[in-house]
């Protein structure tokens, strides 16, 4: 399929334009407000209000706020791109992969223990793994290099800056904390990234995270979001689904971008809880592609594995109903294998 667009000054401004700062893609936090805010006080976290029954940013609740970094560090674990330039054509077949397109995680567990082994517990033959080391510096538990210093690069230990994981995965004890609806605006703070956040070696302009994901599309030539949903068979979203897109650039109207079109499809069919149609075949066909493709995964060898590790569990008994998912093997069992949680009150 063809570009959405070519790639023309024009272009570029108009996608800059609709994910400046302040545009349509930006929910307007109140930054000044404080996190806690955020996340708690009904009058600034962006959920529902009378004069919007949607809300800015509203919260998603079958969804814990976990899931969105699994998200992350999932996509950030098949591909990293060095080379190309934003808003430049290059054909992605000869852009080099700096990870591995398996899902091992190598983003995380920096290549296994005999790449990075200061990452690994020491066993008593002198060898390391499969275990990573734990930090034991605060009340929550965390990897020990994974914070630091003030330039966000990690590294170092720091004090109390761990992971309260039951703030991001619901171990049945009411503490759990939802994310976000998907849907065409971003949390404002993504609006204004540091830039030693930005991964090395990587182009550093410009540092708001819309517009980079915006010219990636004219990166990789993606075709529009309309020309993808018919050619899958399923329904193209009308104009007035697309928000105040085509008020940016008229033909963004008509052939979206790709990424914007799929949060704007999660929010008109399944009211941001979920992908919708495109965005959803596009997310599982990569992840059971690539599992398909690793003879070394779980699907090829054993298609019937069922995860263990971890099950004797007991869950609080508060757990939040509304998260969707099968609630007989979660994260928080994963997590309580790992070592890293047990039900309570956490401070």
């Amino acid at each position: 399929m063809p570009p959405f667009a070519d790639v023309t000054d024009r272009v570029k401004a108009a996608l800059l334009e609709e994910g400046r700062p302040g545009g349509i893609m930006d929910a307007r936090d109140d930054l000044g407000a404080g996190a806690k805010a955020l996340i708690l006080d009904p009058r600034v976290n962006g959920n529902p209000s009378p004069s919007d029954p949607f809300g800015t940013n509203p919260d998603n609740p079958t969804m814990t706020a976990g899931s969105t970094f699994v998200g992350q560090f999932t996509d950030h674990d098949i591909t990293f791109d060095q080379t190309s330039r934003l808003g430049v054509a290059q054909n992605p077949l000869t852009s080099p992969n700096t990870r591995t397109p398996a899902l091992d995680l190598d983003s995380v567990f920096g290549g296994g223990p005999g790449l990075a082994p200061d990452l690994y517990v020491e066993n008593p033959d002198g060898s390391v793994g499969p275990r990573l080391k734990i930090g034991t510096g605060g009340v929550h538990k965390d990897l020990p290099v994974t914070y630091d210093r003030d330039d966000l690069l990690g590294g170092f230990p720091a004090a109390r800056r761990y992971v309260g994981w039951q703030t991001f995965f619901d171990l049945g004890d009411g503490q759990v904390k939802n994310n976000k609806r998907i849907d065409p605006t971003i949390s404002s703070v993504l609006f204004t990234i540091p830039v030693p956040a930005i991964a090395p070696h990587t182009q550093t302009s410009p540092t708001v995270l819309p517009q980079r994901n915006l010219l990636r599309q004219l990166t990789s030539g993606l075709p529009s979001g309309q020309a993808v949903a018919a050619a899958m068979g399923a329904p193209v979203l009308p104009g007035d689904d697309l928000g105040d897109i085509a008020s940016v650039y008229a033909r963004f109207g008509r052939r979206t971008p790709l990424w914007y079109y799929i949060l704007a499809e999660a929010k008109a069919t399944a009211t941001g809880r979920h992908l919708g149609s495109v965005g959803g075949r596009i997310v599982v066909e990569t992840l059971i592609g690539l599992l398909r493709a690793d003879p070394t995964s779980y699907l090829s060898i054993d298609p019937g594995f069922a995860p263990f590790l971890g099950t004797d569990l007991r869950l609080g008994p508060a757990p939040n109903p509304n998260i969707t998912g099968n609630r007989s093997y979660t994260r928080a069992h994963f997590l309580y294998h790992a070592g890293v949680v047990a039900p309570g009150t956490y401070r």
